[in-house]
This record gives structure tokens, sequence and C-alpha cells, in this order.
């Protein structure tokens, strides 16, 4: 038991998945970052505008999931070579074609709501 009242082998299992929600955050952010700054076309301005926007709220929850690792009193990963091997999102190439880039995130939200109901269905 910790100073919360869970068993270290469920609380490590949270852990490791919330380690891993955090690793597909931080790839899928900087997805949109080269999407933000990689778009051009005649979907320029809205594209830009929302991969900002985007990449803003990924970067709060990002600090949120670190910061719920840490009230466990357990450490984040915070490499992104740790990042790259622990999450299921992949980096994206530059991609020239905006539509292309939009299926992409759409992936990449699947994969983070798979995750992120994973963990919602833990029980500690």
């Amino acid at each position: 038991m910790n100073y919360l009242g869970f068993e270290k082998d469920k609380l490590e299992s949270v852990v490791d998945q919330l380690n891993a929600l955090l690793a597909n955050y931080h790839v899928y952010y900087q997805n949109l970052r080269n999407f933000h700054w990689n778009t051009e076309g005649e979907n320029f301005f809205d594209l830009h505008e929302k991969f900002e926007d985007l990449y803003n709220d990924a970067q709060v929850k990002i600090d949120e999931i670190a910061e719920r690792i840490l009230t466990l009193r357990y450490r984040p990963l915070s490499r992104f070579s740790d990042y790259l091997a622990k999450a299921n999102i992949e980096e994206a190439p530059i991609l020239k074609d905006d539509y292309d880039m939009v299926e992409t995130v759409l992936t990449n939200h699947k994969i983070i709501m798979l995750f992120a109901t994973a963990i919602g269905r833990w029980r500690i």
C-alpha cells in the first residue's frame, strides 16, 4: 500500500498507462506543431489556426497528465526518445497535403481516446 491506500501492483499499472497516454500526447503535440508550421494552400488560414488551438490544448493536457503521475509519487516520462518508444502514435512526416494532415490528426485523436477510455476503466 502507498500513502493513498492503493495496492502497489495495481497502481504501477495505472502509472504505466498514464505514461503511455503522456507519450501519445507528446507525439500528437509534435505532429500538430509540424502541421502548423508546414500547412499551405487554400486551407492555410483555417488549418494553421486550428492546429495552433489543438497544440495549445494538448500542452495543457500533457501538464495535467504529468502532474497526475507525480501526485501518485511516480515520475512521468520526460525524454522524447521515451515518448517515441512508448507511444502508439507515430511521428508524422512533413506532409504537403492538408487532407493527409487532418486524417493524421483524426487518427491520433482515436488513439488518445482509446488510451483515455482504458485508463478511466481502471480499478485501483
